[in-house]
């Protein structure tokens, strides 16, 4: 078994992303952090929005982590903090027919090499992480006060991956997802059935641990998605849509 170590993190810094903005949703202030960055870690290649009612700011980083299988140990760790202000369009809102207010998608893939043994024996190890914390700064397009931030962890599938020398080889991807219940949410931040959530602060946070001995792990994020549901009033939308007036509002949500 691969004994831990401590590391001594660095001050995090902050890499701005910028704003991504569609007819119906705006990402703005997207932002990078953490103890690891610079360099960002969930670019390049530069998200990309998609439209209508689910749309997905999709982040797909070429980026990994990668032990040296010189070394008697080697420990590699990156952690990156996505933030992001989520507003939606004039006239629309977020949480779909009560269903989900946002859904978050990660997923990745890991390589494992520990060839030699049984003395010295090589060892390679990765595990996987990920949380969130949601607060609500707009309802019913009026500034909100949310309190105490809404958190949890994504269940990722596997969390951790391991092989032992001599021959260990092993590669594979990991996953997990998790909808926000518009329920649940309006529960937490003490609103009222009828109220409309028209803007959220997300807090993304992803953490990739590689160690070996005498071995080799690369590890990787290889997709990323924010997907809110949105909610439309009829006119409004087809106005949207036909005027092109998404374009448009986004100067409403800078000033």
């Amino acid at each position: 078994m691969i004994v831990g170590c401590v590391v001594v993190a660095s001050a995090p810094a902050q890499i701005v992303h910028g704003d991504y903005t569609n007819s119906t949703v705006s990402f703005l202030n997207v932002t990078e952090s953490g103890p690891d960055v610079p360099p960002a870690f969930l670019v390049p290649p530069n998200p990309t929005l998609s439209e209508g009612l689910t749309p997905t700011l999709n982040f797909t980083p070429t980026n990994s982590i990668q032990t040296d299988p010189a070394l008697l140990f080697d420990l590699k760790t990156k952690t990156s903090q996505l933030q992001m202000d989520i507003q939606a369009a004039p006239g629309l809102w977020f949480g779909a027919g009560g269903g989900s207010v946002l859904q978050l998608t990660n997923s990745g893939s890991y390589t494992l090499s520990a060839l030699s043994g049984p003395s010295p024996q090589s060892q390679a190890f990765a595990s996987f992480t990920a949380s969130y914390t949601l607060a609500l700064n707009e309802v019913d397009n009026l500034p909100f006060s949310s309190g105490a931030p809404y958190s949890g962890t994504i269940t990722l599938v596997p969390a951790s991956a391991s092989v032992s020398g001599p021959g260990g080889l092993a590669s594979g991807t990991w996953s997990g997802n998790v909808q926000l219940d518009l329920n649940t949410i309006k529960a937490h931040f003490g609103l009222a059935p009828d109220s409309k959530i028209t803007g959220m602060l997300l807090q993304y946070t992803a953490n990739l641990s590689a160690a070996s001995v005498l071995g080799q792990t690369t590890t990787s994020v290889d997709n990323l998605s924010v997907t809110p549901t949105i909610v439309p009033e009829p006119s409004t939308y087809a106005l949207l849509l036909m005027t092109g007036a998404g374009a448009l509002w986004c100067a409403r949500r800078r000033r």
